[in-house]
């Protein structure tokens, strides 16, 4: 009864505010960082981007409801990349036909939409558990949050960074130039984070608790105790009449009158044979080898000319 009472009833309102705004993909999930950081710089770009991730979860989310449940993980993992594929495909050749330009500045990104993580963790963590109705609404509203990130950042960095509104002139020099670089993809999606954190929190507080990751602090360990040293015994005091009725013996010391010792002068000696019949010996050894080397060319010598009369002899025959 306790399980069924903390159970949350999946209506299309809260699959939506879930998607949208309290578990959004990019802002709170982090997922698909790469269009918002790197392509997104444009209005346009980021539209494109948002429509083929849209239909892209769509399709992958109402295929693994209705066909794949029953299909194993890793199966299903590359069905997920064939049909992202077909999409990015198709995208590419519709951009390419008709908006040329913007499939330019696009550039790779707009292929690698295809290996997108966003549509296999939804399918795999709601679509493949879920009804075909709840799956179409989840993809839906996972891409309509992921739609807006993109959009938010490619208008803000568009304007600030480029200091245009897709073909519009807004400022003739950019007032943030650094916006534009990928380093302002990920200032913008930090800002957006803050903002979102404050929408909930003040206007969704009753889903403010689902936004928390369920990170734990590490505990601070306790310095240890220092050991307290032990009291000191104070002795007791002694009568002047016991310290007079006690003898007491004094021992003088006995001092050795110690000989002066006289250090003699150390003079190191060489022997000069010893140096001679080293060098000599150095000189010995490398005349040797000089002589071996020698030796061995000759020999070297006399076995190619033995080879080459073998060769002419053949010749000749």
């Amino acid at each position: 009864m306790a399980n069924d009472k903390n159970r949350v009833v999946l209506t299309p309102s809260r699959i939506f505010i879930y998607g949208v705004v309290v578990k959004n993909p990019i802002l709170v999930q982090v997922i698909g960082l790469c269009p918002a950081v790197a392509a997104c710089a444009d209005i346009y770009v980021a539209s494109l981007l948002s429509a083929v991730i849209l239909f892209l979860l769509i399709l992958c989310e109402l295929a693994a409801s209705a066909l794949l449940k029953n299909v194993s993980a890793w199966v299903r993992m590359a069905l997920y990349f064939v049909m992202g594929l077909i999409v990015s495909s198709l995208a590419t050749m519709f951009a390419e036909m008709y908006v040329p330009q913007i499939a330019n500045t696009a550039g790779v990104y707009l292929p690698l939409m295809a290996a997108s993580s966003a549509a296999a963790l939804r399918c795999e963590n709601f679509a493949v558990k879920k009804s075909i109705r709840l799956s179409f609404y989840d993809a839906a509203a996972n891409g309509i949050g992921t739609s807006l990130v993109l959009l938010f950042t490619g208008f803000v960095r568009g304007l600030l960074g480029v200091g245009t509104i897709g073909e519009f002139v807004v400022f003739e020099k950019a007032p943030i130039s650094g916006l534009s670089m990928p380093f302002g993809g990920f200032i913008m999606l930090g800002f957006s984070a803050a903002l979102l954190k404050w929408f909930i929190s003040t206007f969704l507080s009753d889903y403010s608790h689902d936004m928390s990751f369920g990170i734990k602090r590490a505990k601070k360990k306790r310095p240890p105790a220092r050991k307290t040293p032990a009291p000191i015994k104070k002795s007791k005091p002694v009568k002047k009449n016991d310290v007079a009725s006690q003898p007491v013996e004094v021992n003088e010391p006995v001092t050795e009158q110690e000989e002066p010792v006289t250090e003699e002068p150390v003079t190191e000696t060489v022997d000069q044979t010893l140096i001679t019949d080293e060098f000599d010996l150095f000189n010995f050894s490398v005349d040797d080898e000089i002589d071996a080397i020698m030796s061995g060319l000759s020999s070297f010598d006399s076995i190619l000319d033995e080879i080459s009369k073998e060769k002419e002899d053949s010749e000749n025959e």
